[in-house]
């Protein structure tokens, strides 16, 4: 009796001591199998997609695939678009190309004598304005801002872009200010952009990513503010002879 009392004690031992070892778990750290994961994902998605369309709403935008290779700007389109002078001289309308475009398949293409106005007639405000351009290689380019326009040319320049042969140009207020210098690629397109403030009296021109210039706007009509801003004359002026230069994608923003 004693032997199987004593019997009894030890499996009832060694029973206990199992039960333990299952309860605690294998101290040994090799055995992988008794390795319990006790590691909670709690690792929420908290990427917020914050990607919205913020594509630029134009309040003008020409450009003039609506219309065909050859077709005269002002003869075909109309208001918005006219000729300098009244009645138009021969030579003044422009045609619309497909030989060259930044937004096939077409542009508006100014060689010389071609003089045609965007007419805005704005007497206040804050406006973006940008138009990207193509100069001939040995060609040369150019277009001005009239703040008052006359077609009888007595009106105020705003501003002046000359675009010369070899990539160099020279910006103005007005028509006749300082002369400053500015690099452009030719044989390729580039961007010309005016932000224009009449309200706050203030203009600024960046050309091929360069910011050229910033000014009072009125400065070209005495700096008596606010400065109107009439229209954009695009010209292909014949002196020197040789403009070779295309507009395309012509938008305005108000601001």
């Amino acid at each position: 009796m004693k032997n199987v009392l004593s019997g009894f004690i030890v499996l009832s031992l060694m029973f206990g001591m199992y039960l333990t070892s299952a309860c605690s778990g294998d101290d040994d750290p090799n055995n992988s199998e008794s390795d319990t994961d006790t590691d909670t994902d709690t690792d929420t998605d908290t990427d917020t997609d914050t990607d919205t369309d913020t594509e630029i709403v134009w309040d003008f935008y020409e450009n003039f695939d609506e219309f065909n290779a050859g077709d005269y700007i002002v003869a075909s389109a109309g208001a918005p678009w006219e000729c300098w002078s009244d009645p138009p001289l021969p030579e003044e309308d422009a045609q619309i190309s497909d030989a060259m475009a930044l937004s096939k398949p077409n542009s508006l293409y100014i060689v010389d004598n071609n003089d045609v106005m965007l007419m805005l007639n704005y007497e206040s405000g804050h406006y973006l304005i940008e138009f990207d351009m193509f100069i001939e290689e040995g060609k040369t380019g150019y277009y001005n801002f009239q703040q008052l326009f006359d077609s009888a040319g007595t009106g105020v320049w705003g501003l002046s872009a000359y675009f010369y042969s070899g990539g160099v140009g020279n910006f103005q207020v007005g028509d006749a200010g300082e002369a400053i210098g500015f690099e452009f690629q030719d044989g390729e397109w580039f961007t010309c952009s005016h932000e224009i403030d009449i309200d706050g009296d203030l203009a600024t021109v960046t050309i091929a990513g360069t910011e050229i210039y910033s000014w009072a706007w009125s400065m070209a009509q005495g700096g008596n503010p606010p400065g109107n801003l009439d229209g954009i004359d695009f010209y292909g002026m014949p002196d020197p002879p040789g403009a070779g230069q295309y507009f395309d994608n012509v938008r305005i923003r108000e601001l």
